[in-house]
């Protein structure tokens, strides 16, 4: 399945959806057995009694096995393999997770674990009280936690690319290029376990005389927020931000996650819209009806061509970026963002644009990661909407697309 994730059509409404659609990735099974002892299998099942004493040991074993079966995603991913086996793996180990809890719970009363946390910067105090802890013998205490700089943390790439929900915004490269271009200072926070990674969370933080001092993950862009081996990894990894929020002195965080958070403040002023995407060209210009292929042909009829490229169609695209920020009264990002985004991201970034009579009038900026694509920034120069420029463009962008994961 491929999906294209566009902006809503108003102008001031951006991305930031409440539910993701996880990405089609397909890699061979990650489990690992030995010839001298045979391992369960995630579709054994469990014994109808599994002694009290033995099941914190049963967990701890599952939950091994899920880290390893997360690993093997980025080897498989790379080597062009199947991850279809991979992926019912991994949700069949979660659900004998799941179910080794329910008997733990059954059997073992709730302990508080006495965990007084420091103060907050004030967004972060709302949500002390719930964290969801879905596997008991990794709590937010058992973790050591760390802000570095991204080059300090050598295997973040590692586990972005093993892990089925990172976005390209979790991409190591991504906080380089913000830190370089708009001169933002990033965090890379981490949780460790024994010292392994287990978690992690891009931050950067922003300071103006107008809107204040406050840490985002991630600004500029729809999707950013904690990304961990379990539930508890990210609650832990969030209230963790605030602390280094108010070490800082910055005011408050904001995650732009699409993953419900239970008692966390939220705001809902923001969308997204995905569209699956067909095989075909033939089946989207089939499914999008007779209406719309009218529409996306009106601007062909005037004359309307368009080129699909790459860093040399940044000042076409820019032309038309930016004057339409200024006809909306919105300040511009500089061109310098934009090149650099398609030196650094290259082969994963593209741009469409319209001419009419050779002369740019619609463009837009695409970024492709997994199985989804990806219209962060998208424009129109006004004077010639009535030609419904935009449709073009958009039916354009969704053909590369398929064109790409074909």
């Amino acid at each position: 399945m491929r999906t294209a994730t566009m902006p809503a059509a108003s102008p001031c409404i951006a991305t930031a959806s409440a539910a993701m659609t996880p990405p089609q990735a397909q890699s061979p099974s990650a489990t690992d057995t030995s010839p001298q002892q045979a391992q369960p299998q995630p579709d054994e099942a469990l014994p109808d009694s599994l002694p009290p004493d033995q099941l914190l040991p049963a967990l701890k074993y599952w939950r091994e096995r899920k880290q390893r079966c997360a690993r093997a995603f980025g080897p498989a991913k790379a080597s062009g393999s199947d991850l279809g086996p991979l992926k019912a793996e991994m949700q069949a180990i979660t659900l004998k997770l799941a179910e080794l809890q329910s008997r733990l719970d059954a059997t073992t009363p709730v302990v508080d674990a006495g965990h007084t946390p420091p103060a907050r910067a004030d967004i972060i105090t709302a949500a002390e009280a719930t964290c969801t802890v879905d596997v008991p013998w990794v709590t937010p205490a058992d973790l050591e936690y760390a802000a570095s700089a991204i080059k300090d943390v050598p295997d973040w790439q590692a586990f972005v690319d093993a892990h089925p929900e990172a976005t390209l915004y979790h991409d190591a490269r991504w906080m380089r290029l913000m830190t370089d271009v708009f001169g933002h200072a990033h965090h890379a926070l981490t949780a460790r376990h024994a010292g392994t990674l287990v978690g992690v969370l891009p931050l950067l933080r922003q300071r103006s005389r107008l809107f204040g001092d406050f840490l985002t993950s991630l600004p500029f862009v729809n999707y950013g927020g904690a990304l961990g081996m379990s539930q508890a990894v990210e609650a832990g990894l969030m209230r963790e931000a605030g602390v280094l929020a108010t070490r800082l002195g910055c005011r408050h965080v904001e995650f732009r996650d699409v993953v419900p958070r239970a008692g966390w403040p939220t705001r809902s002023s923001k969308v997204s819209m995905r569209l699956a995407l067909p095989g075909t060209d033939e089946a989207l210009w089939q499914r999008i009806g007779t209406k719309l292929r009218a529409h996306v042909r009106r601007p062909e009829r005037e004359g309307a061509t368009t080129r699909v490229g790459g860093r040399e169609l940044v000042d076409a695209f820019y032309a038309v970026f930016s004057r339409n920020m200024r006809d909306l009264g919105t300040p511009v990002y500089a061109r310098e963002w934009f090149s650099t985004l398609c030196e650094r991201f290259e082969g994963q970034v593209a741009i469409v644009v319209v001419y009419l009579r050779e002369v740019p009038v619609a463009a837009g900026l695409l970024l492709r990661h997994r199985q989804q694509v990806e219209i962060p920034w998208a424009s129109t120069v006004r004077t010639y909407n009535p030609l419904g420029l935009n449709r073009l463009l958009y039916c354009r962008f969704m053909c590369f697309a398929i064109e790409q994961q074909a």
